[in-house]
Protein backbone atom coordinates (compact mmCIF):
# COMPACT_ATOMS: atom_id res chain seq x y z
CA UNK A 1 0.00 0.00 0.00
CA UNK A 2 1.09 3.85 -0.72
CA UNK A 3 2.47 5.92 1.97
CA UNK A 4 1.01 8.75 0.56
CA UNK A 5 -1.87 9.25 -1.48
CA UNK A 6 0.12 11.42 -3.59
CA UNK A 7 2.02 8.57 -5.37
CA UNK A 8 -1.13 6.39 -5.76
CA UNK A 9 -1.12 5.06 -9.69
CA UNK A 10 -4.47 5.74 -11.11
CA UNK A 11 -6.85 8.51 -11.33
CA UNK A 12 -9.66 6.52 -10.32
CA UNK A 13 -8.32 5.39 -7.53
CA UNK A 14 -7.15 9.03 -6.47
CA UNK A 15 -10.73 9.56 -6.92
CA UNK A 16 -11.97 6.56 -4.72
CA UNK A 17 -9.72 8.08 -1.92
CA UNK A 18 -10.69 11.12 -1.83
CA UNK A 19 -14.73 9.64 -1.49
CA UNK A 20 -13.71 7.49 1.72
CA UNK A 21 -11.84 10.39 2.93
CA UNK A 22 -14.63 13.35 2.30
CA UNK A 23 -17.10 10.73 3.69
CA UNK A 24 -15.03 10.16 6.92
CA UNK A 25 -14.30 13.74 7.53
CA UNK A 26 -18.21 13.95 7.43
CA UNK A 27 -19.00 10.88 9.61
CA UNK A 28 -15.70 11.19 11.61
CA UNK A 29 -17.22 7.91 13.88
CA UNK A 30 -18.19 5.55 10.52
CA UNK A 31 -17.17 2.20 10.87
CA UNK A 32 -17.40 -1.01 8.45
CA UNK A 33 -16.56 -3.54 6.01
CA UNK A 34 -15.31 -3.77 2.89
CA UNK A 35 -19.21 -4.52 2.00
CA UNK A 36 -20.67 -2.02 3.75
CA UNK A 37 -18.54 0.69 2.40
CA UNK A 38 -19.31 -0.14 -1.09
CA UNK A 39 -23.21 -0.58 -0.45
CA UNK A 40 -23.76 2.17 1.76
CA UNK A 41 -20.92 4.79 2.24
CA UNK A 42 -19.85 4.62 -1.54
CA UNK A 43 -23.59 4.00 -2.97
CA UNK A 44 -24.99 7.48 -0.83
CA UNK A 45 -22.25 9.52 -1.65
CA UNK A 46 -22.83 8.55 -5.76
CA UNK A 47 -26.61 8.84 -5.87
CA UNK A 48 -26.29 12.36 -4.26
CA UNK A 49 -23.74 13.24 -6.75
CA UNK A 50 -25.87 11.50 -9.32
CA UNK A 51 -28.55 13.87 -8.44
CA UNK A 52 -26.71 17.13 -8.24
CA UNK A 53 -25.41 16.49 -11.98
CA UNK A 54 -28.94 15.45 -12.98
CA UNK A 55 -30.57 18.64 -11.63
CA UNK A 56 -27.92 20.45 -13.39
CA UNK A 57 -28.60 18.71 -16.67
CA UNK A 58 -31.83 18.93 -16.35
CA UNK A 59 -32.31 22.92 -15.89
CA UNK A 60 -29.73 22.92 -18.95
CA UNK A 61 -32.28 21.43 -21.02
CA UNK A 62 -35.27 23.31 -19.93
CA UNK A 63 -33.39 26.61 -20.53
CA UNK A 64 -32.58 25.25 -24.09
CA UNK A 65 -36.01 24.38 -24.11
CA UNK A 66 -35.29 21.49 -25.21
CA UNK A 67 -37.34 19.87 -22.14
CA UNK A 68 -40.63 20.97 -20.71
CA UNK A 69 -40.65 21.06 -16.47
CA UNK A 70 -44.24 21.22 -14.92
CA UNK A 71 -45.44 21.50 -11.69
CA UNK A 72 -48.11 18.88 -11.22
CA UNK A 73 -50.62 18.76 -8.76
CA UNK A 74 -49.42 16.41 -6.31
CA UNK A 75 -46.26 19.10 -5.81
CA UNK A 76 -43.59 16.91 -7.72
CA UNK A 77 -42.07 18.15 -10.87
CA UNK A 78 -42.44 16.22 -14.15
CA UNK A 79 -39.94 16.71 -17.31
CA UNK A 80 -40.69 16.07 -20.78
CA UNK A 81 -39.00 16.11 -24.16
CA UNK A 82 -39.87 19.64 -26.05
CA UNK A 83 -41.58 17.40 -28.97
CA UNK A 84 -41.55 20.68 -30.55
CA UNK A 85 -38.09 20.79 -30.56
CA UNK A 86 -37.36 17.74 -31.88
CA UNK A 87 -35.39 18.24 -35.04
CA UNK A 88 -33.39 20.88 -32.77
CA UNK A 89 -32.38 18.43 -30.34
CA UNK A 90 -31.13 15.72 -33.29
CA UNK A 91 -29.51 18.38 -34.93
CA UNK A 92 -27.54 19.07 -31.57
CA UNK A 93 -26.87 15.57 -30.49
CA UNK A 94 -25.64 14.65 -34.38
CA UNK A 95 -23.14 17.87 -33.44
CA UNK A 96 -21.71 16.30 -30.32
Amino acid sequence: MCECVNDLPSQPLRLLTMELLGYWIHHPDAMGTLEAMVEWWLLEHRIQQATIELQSALSDLVANGFVVRRQEADGRTYYQLNREKEAAIIAWLQSK
